[in-house]
């Protein structure tokens, strides 16, 4: 099945080329900014929350913290944009893999190199700015679930 949205452009500006991952708060797309000659990752909040104030109001406030944010962990976040009743965040796009289970054989490594990240962002921001981040950029509820479990053992051993 493919997603409606390849292929079209979004707010006059934006072709949408492909998904880069889905998740309960939208879809993540690869998109081409045919204004800035780039490709971009554009996040989109689930329709069915267009007209939610709510919804609209706390992806704004994340999009505000998250500009005022400068790490090389952090991917940057451009602008909050609206066409029609489509809500988007246009972002940096980052080429990289995607962390799966199987593809995993060291996976305890590759967390613990998550892990030291996350660590190394929460000294360099606040708590609140780390959990903005992990909003906005959908980290992997994998990765996610075993850093928790990792932060348990140590709190616990």
């Amino acid at each position: 099945m493919t997603d409606p949205l390849i292929d079209k452009v979004i707010a006059n500006r934006y072709k949408i080329l492909d998904i880069l991952g889905r998740g309960g708060m939208g879809v993540v797309y690869l998109a081409y900014d045919r204004e800035l000659d780039e490709e971009i990752a554009l996040k989109t909040l689930p329709r069915e929350f267009a007209y939610d104030t709510r919804a609209i109001n706390d992806m704004r406030s994340e999009v505000k913290v998250a500009r005022g944010l400068s790490h090389h962990n952090i991917v940057r976040v451009h602008d909050l944009g609206k066409d029609g009743d489509l809500v988007f965040i246009t972002m940096e796009y980052v080429v990289g893999k995607m962390l799966k289970y199987k593809e995993c054989p060291n996976c305890y490594k590759k967390i613990l190199l998550y892990l030291k990240i996350v660590i190394s962002m929460v000294v360099y921001f606040n708590v609140h700015y780390l959990i903005c981040f992990v909003r906005i950029c959908c980290v992997n509820k994998f990765i996610l679930s075993y850093i928790q479990e990792i932060i348990e053992r140590l709190i616990y051993v």
